[in-house]
């Protein structure tokens, strides 16, 4: 378990999956999704079976003990240091509440601390602008674009390629912090 402020982080239980589903199929919410495809429990259990190895967070509200969303690292790949990352906020009225930056930052933190990863990269449909910039605010770079990567909506689609570095991005705060220290 991890915790923020107002946010615990928790692996998910069986009870949490329909809740899980039915936020990836939410019209609202699935518009910035990359998979066009709707889940059925079913479906989803085959393929959380038949998956790489992976993270899941559900985040729930300390104050109200609230599921809002779920949290993900994929593709964790330990030789390379390296994970693919995915925040939904699931229910859209906690959207703009900084809940996924504040849950973000923690699950950031516990990836680069104690899974040892190096890099974490994302997926965005073109045009994200809020999403770009709230992992801009976390730290990520944009690193190109995949061209007509994904067919959604009856056409081909970009994405965006962000990444965000861990060990470099602490050397460059220790660096930064050392300067300051200096002029003082």
């Amino acid at each position: 378990m991890l915790a923020t402020e107002r946010i615990l982080l928790l692996p998910p239980t069986k009870e949490d999956l329909p809740l899980m589903i039915n936020w990836r199929n939410n019209e609202t919410v699935k518009k910035y999704l990359l998979d066009p495809e709707y889940l059925t429990l079913e479906n989803y259990q085959a393929w959380s079976q038949n998956t790489e190895p992976r993270l899941d967070l559900m985040l729930q509200l300390k104050a109200e003990q609230q599921l809002i969303g779920v949290a993900s690292l994929s593709q964790i790949d330990h030789q390379h240091q390296k994970a693919e990352y995915q925040i939904i906020i699931g229910e859209p009225e906690y959207w703009g509440n900084g809940y996924a930056y504040e849950a973000s930052t923690a699950v950031f933190e516990y990836a680069f601390a104690e899974l040892n990863l190096n890099r974490i990269y994302l997926k965005l449909l073109l045009g994200q602008q809020r999403a770009v910039a709230l992992f801009e605010k976390l730290g990520f770079q944009e690193e190109g674009i995949l061209r007509q990567e994904v067919f959604k909506n009856g056409k081909f689609q970009d994405l965006i390629l962000m990444a965000r570095l861990g060990k470099s991005h602490q050397i460059e705060h220790k660096i930064s912090f050392f300067v300051l220290s200096d002029l003082t």
